[in-house]
């Protein structure tokens, strides 16, 4: 596949990916380059083991009063019918505000990254970082196409992550039920049937090629199970999902 850059919002989340990248790193079947947000975040108490070390940095900024943490704490418990694009809608409402402010300075940011270290072939992100790269996917091909361009990469995994973030409009998030599937690119979305944002997880990949979207289930939760059975059998099917895209490229 070639050179990666991997979005993750702390050090907390590339430790989760990292036995599946150290598995894939392992036989030259990609390198990575990681990058992070320079946004500081201080995790609830209860909860602040899971995250590691500080510093613990995200890559946009709330709207003051908006506790980021609090909105994935209250969807965890929300009950909801229909479709994944209701409930994120339902959950999130129409107000861009919270999430809108800083997405565009966080845009920026990544394509002074691309810049300087780049080019890569591809995008890997978990979580947060799975939102920022889907985010930056859409923007990226939206610049590019005004240029008669496609995308710049080749392809783009994603563990636990939700739809892309609206850069424009009164909308929150990119939904597929209102633009379509807007991420052109074969992606891999890596899911658990018990994690309590799976509804997002579904979102995010409803608005992706339905022809070339792939999906594995761990069955798990919204952690990235580290177990050597599951780490084996993901990475292997990775290979070949990056193989393909390799063919479908050179073609």
């Amino acid at each position: 596949m070639g050179h990666i850059m991997e979005v993750c919002p702390a050090l907390y989340a590339l430790l989760r990916t990292r036995p599946i990248v150290s598995e894939l790193e392992s036989d030259k079947s990609a390198t990575f380059y990681f990058t992070e947000g320079i946004i500081e975040e201080n995790p609830p108490e209860d909860i602040a083991l899971w995250f590691g070390l500080p510093p613990h940095l995200r890559f946009f900024k709330y709207e003051a009063g908006v506790e980021p943490l609090s909105i994935l704490n209250g969807l965890r418990d929300f009950e909801h019918d229909g479709s994944p694009e209701e409930a994120m809608r339902e959950f999130l409402g129409d107000d861009s505000a919270p999430l809108r402010q800083d997405v565009r300075r966080m845009l920026d940011d990544l394509y002074r990254v691309i810049e300087e270290q780049g080019p890569f072939d591809g995008l890997i992100g978990y979580s947060e970082g799975a939102t920022v790269a889907s985010t930056l996917l859409v923007d990226d091909l939206r610049r590019r196409q005004a240029k008669g361009l496609g995308s710049s990469f080749q392809c783009a995994i994603f563990f636990a992550g939700w739809p892309p973030l609206a850069t424009e409009g009164e909308n929150t998030l990119l939904l597929s039920d209102e633009v379509g599937e807007i991420i052109t690119i074969p992606t891999f979305h890596v899911i658990g049937a018990a994690d309590p944002y799976l509804p997002g997880c579904m979102a995010l990949y409803n608005v992706c090629d339905s022809d070339t979207a792939e999906m594995f289930d761990h069955g798990k939760g919204h952690m990235i199970p580290r177990d050597v059975i599951t780490v084996k059998e993901l990475s292997n099917v990775l290979r070949s999902f990056m193989e393909r895209t390799d063919k479908v490229h050179q073609m």
